[in-house]
């Protein structure tokens, strides 16, 4: 694909910012497929600063999508469903995810921070699921002088 005033390389790096953008819009797994594709080409174009920011960029996007998924997830079992032992499973099962979440990828200070003090349920829970899914974590989301209620 060539755009007007990108050449070469950058033409590679735009269409592949374009295939991630349609591919962020038809949904998780397409992403998947599509990302590495990008950190090679500009890995290949001599630019592996820019390969890495990319890489993070696209982590933290994968970080707030986690979020705001179990989120909506857990607001939408508590409006749904009646308290009770099916519901409660139910909520198990959902806080599984940032259990398996906290061992698989890297959490910065800044997204359990943002988490932890949210003013809703659901992203206050995720970031007390990342810190029981690894406790090491505790210390990033404890901001000085800062307390939050638990859901």
């Amino acid at each position: 694909m060539n755009r007007p005033g990108i050449a070469g390389g950058d033409s590679r790096v735009y269409a592949h910012a374009l295939r991630l953008t349609n591919a962020r819009r038809a949904g998780r797994g397409v992403v998947d497929e599509i990302w590495p594709l990008g950190i090679e080409v500009l890995n290949r174009a001599g630019r592996s600063q820019d390969a890495k920011a990319l890489d993070l960029k696209v982590k933290a996007m994968d970080a707030r999508w986690d979020l705001e998924s179990f989120s909506e997830k857990y607001e939408a079992l508590r409006r749904m469903m009646p308290p009770g032992d099916d519901r409660t499973r139910r909520m198990t099962a959902l806080l599984l995810v940032p259990h398996r979440l906290a061992q698989t990828h890297e959490w910065t200070r800044d997204a359990i921070r943002l988490a932890w003090s949210s003013d809703e349920d659901g992203k206050r829970l995720f970031a007390l699921g990342l810190m029981q899914g690894d406790p090491r974590l505790v210390g990033r989301a404890c901001a000085r002088g800062r307390h939050t209620r638990i859901p």
